[in-house]
Parts: structure tokens; sequence; C-alpha cells
């Protein structure tokens, strides 16, 4: 029997992905956490917070799965390799982003709800993206 995306992964597959979304689950507590405040500590509205919040993310997403789902890959061009994730993150950002805004400002989600499920929509691609373009995996 096939059990969805799960069936496309064999074992040590499963097991980034697994590590993956633990990450993953780590930088989405944080994203919530400095939107949160950015937003009710600051006053600003919530997208902007948000887009604040989400280059703290991908630093600490970067350097999470360079050290835990992705151990095994090359130390060299380190740099160039954060540029690319930053870049790719960048403009699956134009998705997440419009997903964040259409949730809350179109059908009124509260925007941590938004933020959670534009999240769990786009994990997958981000999973692909980063295995395949920055740690070559």
């Amino acid at each position: 029997a096939h059990n969805g995306f799960g069936c496309l992964l064999r074992g040590q597959e499963k097991m980034k992905l697994f590590k993956f979304i633990l990450v993953g689950l780590l930088g989405f507590a944080l994203n919530i956490g400095i939107t949160y405040f950015f937003k009710e500590y600051f006053a600003l509205w919530y997208f902007w917070a948000y887009l604040l919040s989400a280059w703290f993310t991908w630093t600490f997403l970067f350097l999470g799965n360079s050290i835990f789902t992705f151990k095994g890959h090359s130390k060299e061009n380190y740099f160039q390799k954060y540029i690319k994730f930053l870049s790719g993150y960048s403009l699956m950002f134009f998705v997440n982003g419009a997903l964040v805004y259409l949730f809350t400002s179109i059908f009124s989600i509260y925007y941590i709800l938004s933020i959670f499920f534009a999240t769990v929509i786009t994990t997958f691609i981000n999973f692909a993206f980063s295995k395949k373009f920055v740690y070559k995996d």
C-alpha cells in the first residue's frame, strides 16, 4: 500500500526528511516567537514582523540542517551554500508569504495559524531544494 510522500523515500531519505522536519519545528517555534515579539511589542503589521523573523529563522535553519540533517555534506564553499540557501528561501518566501497574506488578510485566519499552514504547505519543496541544490545530497 502506498502512503503518500513517504513511499517515495527510502530509509535514509526518510530519516533525513524526519531530521529536516525536526529542525523545521525548532525553526517554526523561533519564527513564531520572533514574529509575535515584533508584532505585539513593536506594533508592526503581522506581515512585516513575519518577514523580519524569516531572516533570523533562515540562518537558524541553514545552520541546523547543515549540522544535523545533512551533516555529511562538504563544508567547502560554506558561505556560498548559505547565500544559495538564502536565495532559495527568499524565492520560496513569495509563495509562503502569499499564502500567509491570503489566509490572514483575505480569509481572516489568525496570523500564527496562517504561518503554520503556509509552512506545512512549503516544507516538502524546501526539503527538495535544500537536498538537491544547497547540500547536494
